[in-house]
């Protein structure tokens, strides 16, 4: 896998399909780590979230702030 590089498109399709195969083929409860201050267009929240939220296997998301280890669940199917 590539090293992040805002600046190479090649890296940023990696990553992008890297996340959908995650997004796709993960099952059950997903915890993610997720900081506050994310770039505009970033892949958690324009790729990988969605993604999740769409995968009928995925019960539960919780992210987990890196700075205070604070959990938050932020999505349960059938809730």
């Amino acid at each position: 896998m590539k090293d992040w590089n805002i600046e190479d498109t090649s890296t940023i399709d990696a990553w992008e399909r890297a996340s959908d195969v995650y997004a796709e083929q993960v099952t059950g409860e997903v915890r993610a780590v997720v900081g506050s201050e994310l770039r505009e267009g970033n892949i958690w929240e324009n790729i990988e979230l969605p993604r999740l939220k769409n995968n009928p296997k995925v019960t539960k998301i919780t992210t987990i702030d890196p700075k205070t280890g604070l959990e938050t669940v932020i999505f349960e199917r059938g809730q």
